[in-house]
């Protein structure tokens, strides 16, 4: 459930960011939930790019198994 929400929260604040004309840079965190379906980076991309706005630079950071607190313990 967390997870649902984690990824919501992330796309609806990923489009809302897009309303200026200039493309944004995105990155994902994640891991299999986020990669499944090709990718939820690019889907969000898909998405804004579908709704008239400029095509985002996305970057996903998805490792399969781990945890935000992986990412966060191990993120450069």
């Amino acid at each position: 459930m967390k997870i649902t929400n984690t990824i919501c929260v992330l796309t609806v604040s990923a489009l809302a960011g897009l309303a200026q004309a200039q493309a944004k840079n995105l990155l994902f965190y994640g891991n299999s939930f986020t990669a499944s379906g090709g990718g939820v980076h690019l889907l969000v991309r898909d998405i804004a790019t579908a709704a008239g706005f400029e095509t985002p630079h996305v970057y996903g950071r998805i490792v399969s198994g781990q945890t935000l607190e992986y990412h966060y313990n191990t993120g450069t």
